[in-house]
């Protein structure tokens, strides 16, 4: 209502800064002339409070993991931008690539500071591909050679055996009779055949 009240001592010009306590507050001004009072529509002012910065730390994936922003964290209504302070506001469906991401979280309206995380993709090795060099018969298994062989790259068995790969051939030796799956590692990185 634009009756009653308490009058603000001091308020006699064109503009009013009200204090930055929290909740609702209600205002209107009364101007008294030569021709009598006005009175103006109540305006309501509601100040929030900021929520906290989002808490979200450094994170290392692997490249055919093919991970999103929303999958950083699961704090719930994050904005995601390109810069600390202005940058572009992104999709919690964009892909990420290495580099820095700044998170802030919007609840009832208002938006707290911006948190910077950092992002490594690490590069996946590629799947290992084989090929038959002789199939099994009565005196012998079957042999195989790794056609995509990289560097820094490690082979090893689906149960945790090493692999023996010639450096000349690339043949897998010392591979007995049954089913086998070959995984790349490159660091925590990994590809299967």
């Amino acid at each position: 209502s634009n009756t009653g009240g308490t009058e603000i001592s001091g308020a006699t010009t064109s503009t009013y800064t009200p204090s930055n306590s929290l909740g609702k507050k209600y205002y209107y001004v009364t101007i008294t002339g030569t021709c009598g009072t006005e009175t103006s529509n109540v305006a309501e002012i509601n100040i929030k409070s900021t929520p906290s910065s989002p808490v979200i730390g450094s994170q290392i994936y692997c490249s055919s993991a093919n991970k999103t922003l929303g999958d950083l964290s699961s704090i719930a209504g994050l904005k995601w931008y390109d810069a600390l302070v202005g940058g572009n506001v992104l999709l919690s469906t964009t892909k990420l690539q290495t580099g820095k991401y700044y998170a802030s979280v919007v609840q009832d309206g208002c938006e707290s500071g911006r948190t910077e995380v950092d992002v490594t993709i690490t590069a996946s090795p590629v799947k290992p591909e084989v090929e038959v060099l002789s199939a099994a018969n009565c005196t012998s298994v079957t042999r195989f050679k790794l056609k995509n062989e990289e560097t820094g790259v490690t082979y090893e068995l689906e149960n945790g055996g090493a692999v023996e790969i010639d450096a000349t051939t690339k043949e897998l030796k010392n591979l007995g009779v049954g089913k086998y799956k070959l995984i790349a590692k490159h660091g925590t990185c990994s590809s299967e055949a």
